[in-house]
């Protein structure tokens, strides 16, 4: 998988001995326009465009990107997304940035256009575009990387950088048809680790988690970034777990904890694994359910704990326990008052109980009517509760 390795970041006291090198230079050789093609020029070139415009426009980048991720609240009841989503309004508190970084990015190319970091600067643009949600910009920045570059590798991530533009602007069928132009290059591993993960993105774009799957344990075999590793590994547990399949499901929420993740994905990981364990007698099933107390108890736990009932419920209605699994969800909505998201989710569930297993459809339409009240009518749920509810 490619290895999204950020360039090393040179310590200030190193930058600057390089560019009073620069300056030197300069002086002794006077006279290095951008248009000159000599091994001085170059050289130059290379080094202030790299270590000046180009590295604080690729710092303004990483930074923009961390604060989208920084704005994505996930819900761990659905399938984690592959990548933060964004709109205009996600980006605003940063949309200054973006554009300190398009301007430092096209100095870079305006100023050393010799530069062997010129195709890494256009790239910057075209991600500034599309941050910028200006798709059809972006669009164009990376297709002139592909047609003029001689450098294959800058291509290469023009080209997926283009697939996940056409993603974020919803043509699809453009997305299909760049990945399959990639397929036929011969990638370097981050690259190649890119479009994998590229892959998975767009085809959970669908739904399509059969094939979200393979794309991302691809991609993931390789990756060295922990917190990224770990992340991707939760995702798959979880397409593997609404797919039945416990055993992948249990191995990659255990990979989780062996990748250093977040508290939350640590927890979270360790939540999941007690609903996919293998179960060979009712000693297994005590174990478990202490399982779950031992999560309750512990303090670092106290925000979460509607969450646990809910998976306790879950669990035990995965068991044909539906008289405690309903105590457990009233447990949950006691203890998460202020949680309305996760509140909607367990009135969910006790509505599917009354209705599907009770058959009390007074009560079940009385537990749909409290969804109503906290479930936003955007929410992919909301017909089916709504039908339920008259």
């Amino acid at each position: 998988m490619i290895n999204i390795e950020l360039n090393k970041i040179l310590e200030f006291s190193v930058i600057r001995s390089i560019l009073a090198s620069v300056l030197v230079g300069l002086v002794v050789l006077s006279g290095c326009s951008s248009s000159r093609q000599n091994i001085f020029s170059k050289s130059y070139h290379n080094t202030t465009a790299h270590y000046n415009a180009y590295f604080l426009a690729k710092e303004d980048i990483e930074e923009v990107e961390a604060a989208i991720w920084d704005s994505y609240e996930p819900d761990y009841n659905k399938t984690l997304k592959i990548f933060a989503p964004y709109d205009t309004i996600v980006v605003a508190p940063v949309s200054d940035q973006i554009e300190e970084a398009i301007k430092k990015a096209s100095l870079a190319i305006q100023r050393h256009s010799n530069s062997k970091w010129v195709d890494d600067s256009y790239i910057l643009v075209g991600k500034a575009r599309m941050y910028q949600t200006d798709f059809v910009n972006a669009i164009e920045t990376f297709k002139y990387v592909n047609t003029k570059s001689e450098d294959d590798d800058a291509r290469h991530e023009a080209l997926v950088n283009l697939m996940r533009t056409f993603i974020e602007y919803n043509e699809l069928n453009n997305a299909v048809a760049v990945s399959d132009f990639i397929k036929k290059e011969k990638l370097n591993e981050e690259n190649y680790e890119q479009w994998q993960l590229m892959i998975a993105y767009l085809y959970a774009q669908e739904n399509r988690w059969d094939m979200v799957s393979p794309a991302l344990e691809e991609a993931v075999s390789t990756l060295n970034k922990n917190d990224k590793r770990a992340r991707y590994h939760f995702i798959l547990g979880q397409i593997y777990q609404q797919q039945n399949q416990d055993s992948l499901s249990y191995y990659h929420y255990r990979r989780v904890l062996k990748s250093n993740p977040t508290y939350e994905l640590s927890f979270y990981s360790k939540l999941y694994m007690a609903q996919v364990t293998q179960l060979a007698d009712a000693s297994n099933l005590k174990k478990i359910r202490k399982y779950f107390r031992k999560l309750l108890r512990d303090k670092k736990n106290e925000e979460y704990r509607d969450k646990i009932y809910y998976e306790l419920a879950g669990f035990e209605i995965k068991n044909g326990n539906h008289d405690i699994a309903v105590k457990h969800l009233k447990k949950s909505l006691e203890v998460g008052q202020n949680n309305q998201t996760q509140r909607g989710y367990s009135y969910i569930r006790l509505g599917e109980l009354y209705y599907d297993h009770y058959r009390d459809y007074r009560m079940a339409s009385a537990y749909y009517d409290s969804v109503v009240s906290v479930l936003p009518r955007e929410d992919e749920r909301y017909p089916r509760v709504s039908e339920r509810q008259q």
